[in-house]
């Protein structure tokens, strides 16, 4: 169909009634008898697509809406208005078209939607190439992105991203963006490039980098070059090096050519994502040499701000080398406005809200030190160094603190111990081991759990088994089975003991409704004020919080400060029927936590406790139904 056609099709279905071919003369500046020939070209193209009759002409909808159908099904052209946003940024910005822009009626005859639809369109993808500085335009039935190449391939980077929520580490969405691509090619010769001058990426960074690269190769191979640029680098340095040697071999391979701006870009897309320091083998001064005694200062202080503040111990050698390492980079992209995607972000928000909130509060620090706001995508990867340290830590906090009762007799308490700690050393940490009852009723430290080689006639107080001097499978078995007991009776113990202290019926509403997030705060805040349990800040301390990143989590909300310093704790519980916008979600419960100075140990505990038991679907409709306090206890301890 030509330029004509689609107009026609676009004027009558968005009139959706009978038209009269006079009617349409009229509005095409042709004559009747033309608007009969193209009618009749359009309906051996798509038979009956246009019905006649007396009154005139009109669209079938439903034969439309089959073709659109069929195309979809092909794969050829989306429906939905998310789809036909991402088709047409796609088109503009992969296929080959001269100064990134197409003729709109084009558009609309592979997108079989009206003009108004399609300009209703162009103004949503107009809103996001705003934030890059960019502008999509519509002069003379031409729709074209303006702005600079750079800003455009940002767009595109985002576009792709934000499309491959599920394809992260995945080059197959990639691979189907780019058929002409060599993939294969592009990743071998990064790794080997990067090998032959002993340059580092960790698997995300490098992931980032191949999608740059994509997207450069694909942008040169379209034409559009960035050609200017005032911005000077070392060419000495082994960054410049190395992308002078990738883009030479990318040149031969894909018959392109990279200009200096082009190589300059690609050395900072280095600098900024890698690093000459192999972290396993690296030593402290080596580390230091490349991101400077400052920086491992503030990062070393900063461990030390999150114990004192989360009861948490991030300040190993390892991490302090490998996050100084990841700031050096960090602060590199800001400066050059190269901030990383995550398409993990909400995953991880979603999955592990606690390590993600300590990389809220590292991300604020690092605010407050070098004055950038970080977005979502690079909490996250902060979150990334943290969580390895902290799931490591509470795997030991997890062991059993056990006394082994053995007898000695020949070598069997040397050879029994050790297969215990042998067998169990990821669940139970040995206190001690005792060869007589009479010894360890009388000096056993406090334990969870006894094993014994004895006959035990006394009364002990604490979970016991007994086992053979030979540990067989058997007694290896039942010791699984009471540590999987022992461990889910403290959690239900510890659990209902501070679920009762910190959830407070006077703390619990489900009789008002709230139409704004900074309604719910401000008025829950009050009421906590007023109840002495938080001072006045408060309130604005949790709006902080909410401005570097939303504490919603699906369906409900924690909203909180950062420094966990109230006057009490205590949690207060909102819940209602109509949901209201917190950030860019929708949510129905609020869990406001008032954490005082004195439990901040807790924070942890409570925090993922609300969530791990929210985030259970059965949970969540059952809390979203709850009458009564005693009812929403009752869920939280049985959780």
């Amino acid at each position: 169909m030509n330029e004509i056609s689609n107009k026609i099709i676009a004027f009558l279905e968005q009139h959706n009634n009978w038209t009269t071919s006079k009617e349409l003369s009229t509005e095409f500046q042709l004559s009747t008898r033309t608007i009969k020939k193209y009618i009749s070209d359009i309906n051996i193209s798509s038979p009956n697509l246009i019905e006649s009759s007396r009154q005139g002409y009109r669209i079938n909808s439903q034969i439309l809406n089959n073709l659109r159908t069929e195309l979809n099904q092909n794969n050829i052209i989306p429906q939905t208005p998310e789809e036909r946003l991402n088709y047409i940024l796609k088109t503009l910005l992969i296929k080959k078209h001269s100064q990134n822009q197409a003729n709109i009626y084009d558009f609309m005859n592979e997108l079989y939607v009206s003009e108004s639809t399609f300009r209703a369109d162009c103004q949503k993808i107009n809103n996001i190439c705003e934030k890059y500085n960019c502008s999509l335009q519509i002069s003379k039935d031409i729709v074209r992105i303006n702005g600079s190449e750079k800003n455009k391939r940002k767009i595109l980077n985002s576009y792709i991203v934000n499309e491959s929520q599920n394809h992260f580490g995945d080059e197959q969405f990639l691979k189907g963006l780019f058929p002409n691509l060599d993939f294969t090619f592009i990743k071998q010769t990064i790794q080997s490039t990067f090998e032959e001058h002993h340059y580092f990426m960790n698997d995300f960074s490098l992931s980032n980098f191949v999608r740059h690269v994509a997207i450069t190769i694909n942008r040169i191979q379209n034409g559009c070059k960035q050609n200017h640029t005032d911005q000077q680098i070392d060419t000495t340095s082994n960054e410049y090096k190395i992308a002078k040697d990738l883009s030479s071999k990318f040149e031969s391979f894909f018959d392109i050519f990279f200009t200096y701006t082009e190589i300059y870009e690609l050395a900072l897309l280095i600098i900024c994502r890698g690093n000459s320091i192999n972290t396993t083998k690296s030593t402290k001064s080596e580390v230091a040499s490349f991101v400077g005694d400052e920086l491992i200062d503030f990062v070393t202080q900063l461990c030390q701000k999150t114990k004192t503040l989360f009861a948490i111990y991030l300040d190993t050698p390892e991490f302090i080398d490998r996050f100084s390492i990841h700031l050096h980079n960090l602060l590199i992209r800001n400066d050059n406005d190269l901030l990383n995607n995550n398409p993990l972000k909400n995953k991880i928000k979603i999955q592990c809200p606690f390590i993600y909130e300590v990389a809220v509060y590292i991300a604020n620090q690092i605010k407050e030190q070098y004055n950038i706001s970080l977005n979502d995508d690079e909490i996250t990867y902060i979150s990334f160094h943290i969580g390895g340290i902290l799931e490591l830590q509470k795997s030991l906090q997890s062991k059993l603190p056990t006394i082994l009762l053995i007898p000695e007799y020949y070598n069997l308490k040397k050879s029994l111990s050790s297969k215990i700690q042998n067998l169990f050393q990821n669940d139970l940490i040995i206190l001690d081991i005792y060869t007589s009852i009479d010894n360890y009723l009388s000096y056993a430290p406090e334990h969870d759990l006894l094993l014994s080689s004895y006959s035990i006639n006394h009364f002990i107080d604490k979970p016991n088994l007994y086992i053979t001097p030979f540990l067989t499978q058997r007694d290896i078995n039942e010791i699984r089975n009471i540590i999987n007991v022992v461990r889910q009776r403290k959690k239900k113990e510890n659990r209902s003991s501070y679920i009762k202290k910190i959830f407070k019926k006077e703390f619990f509403s489900i009789d008002k409704t709230y139409f704004s997030q900074i309604e719910a705060i401000d008025d829950i805040c009050n009421i906590l004020y007023k109840n002495k349990y938080v001072t006045s800040s408060y309130v604005d301390e949790v709006k902080e919080r909410e401005a570097l990143s939303s504490t919603a989590f699906g369906n409900f909300a924690i909203p909180h400060s950062l420094h966990i310093n109230c006057l009490n704790t205590a949690i207060y519980v909102h819940i209602q029927e109509k949901p209201i916008k917190w950030g860019n979600q929708y949510i129905n419960i609020i869990f406001l936590l008032s954490i005082s100075d004195n439990d901040r140990a807790k924070f942890r505990e409570i925090f993922e406790h609300i969530t791990d038991t929210i985030n259970s679907d059965d949970n969540l409709s059952k809390i979203r139904k709850v009458k009564t306090y005693e009812d929403l206890i009752d869920i939280f301890i049985n959780a």
